[in-house]
This record gives structure tokens, sequence and C-alpha cells, in this order.
């Protein structure tokens, strides 16, 4: 079985090292931070899809969107959450490398509830919090094969946040990223 997986693959690369990295219109990846973490909840994983809208000789204009999953260290306070990061990527192909320079801005949401806790005698009631803000990337991707690369990236969230008590608090977060992605 290991042996048709491997064939598979290799097929699958063989084929699709023929195609001219200029026709790939899109990209999907998954991603991890490596910084980030918060008190509730760990690092986040991500999945992103990008388009292709525009190409200039080495420069080309995509559309994107990214969706985070942030795992819940306390279950019992918090569910796991998902934000999403729609985004427009400029980015650059070095002439003569496998590189790839992109920057990005984008628009960032999420909600999460905070659950139900009893202190003693009294009770607070779940709370929605809800999350939106900037974000502003810088990356490089290195070509492993005109298909498949490596991405890492440097992303700043400046966010507001939004409690239901109608507290709210403005922060700035710096995530750093590495993942792999795809083209076709």
């Amino acid at each position: 079985m290991k042996k048709v997986i491997m064939g598979c693959l290799l097929s699958f690369l063989a084929s699709s090292y023929s195609q001219a990295q200029e026709k790939e219109k899109f990209q999907f990846g998954v991603s991890y931070s490596l910084t980030g973490s918060e008190n509730f909840f760990k690092t986040p994983i991500s999945g992103n899809v990008q388009f292709q809208l525009k190409k200039w000789d080495k420069i080309d204009l995509s559309l994107g969107g990214k969706a985070f999953l942030f795992v819940s260290k306390e279950k019992s306070i918090f569910d796991n959450r998902w934000g999403y990061n729609p985004y427009l990527s400029a980015s650059h192909h070095f002439a003569n490398t496998k590189l790839n320079g992109n920057f990005a801005l984008g628009y960032y949401f999420d909600k999460s509830i905070f659950k139900q806790q009893l202190f003693g005698v009294i009770s607070f009631p779940d709370e929605l919090i809800k999350t939106n803000g900037l974000t502003v990337t810088l990356g490089i991707k290195y070509f492993v094969h005109p298909n498949f690369f490596i991405d890492s990236n440097l992303s700043a969230l400046m966010a507001n946040t939004k409690y239901q008590s109608g507290f709210s608090e403005s922060n700035t977060t710096l995530y750093f990223n590495i993942g792999t992605e795809v083209s076709f």
C-alpha cells in the first residue's frame, strides 16, 4: 500500500511539474502559528484558500481567505473559537530563485462565548465576546516544487474585542506562522 501511495504521489508530482507556474490560479494551505498563545486558547492552526485575480510580469494580485481554529485550554470556560480573515494579497516572484515575497491586508473577525461561571453563591451568565480588526501580513514562500511550497509569514492583528457586558479592549497580537501550500 505504501508503494502504491508513493507511486501515485510521484505521478502527480511529475505531471504537475510540467505545468507553468503562471497558469496556477488557486492556492490551498494549512499553517500553524508558533506565537500568539492567549490565556485561554492555544496557538492557532489555520487553513487558507487564495485565488489569483491579476498577474503582471513577476507581480500578482490575489484575493483570499483564512480560517483560524483556536483550541480552548479551559473547556469549562470557553469552547474552541473560529476566526475568519478575508484578505487582498500582492506577491513578487524573485527572478531565478524559488522565493516569492508577499504582503497582505485583511479584516479579521470572530466570536466566542464565555461560559456561565458560579463563584460561591454568585452566578455569571454566558457572555458573547466579539473580536474584529485589521490584519497586516508579510511573508515569504519557498517553492519546493512549482505546485508545492513552504510558507512562512508574520501577521499582525490590530483588534478590538467587545464583550456583551459593554466592556471593550484593543490590542495587537503578532502571529508567526509556518505551513505548506499547494497551487493549481
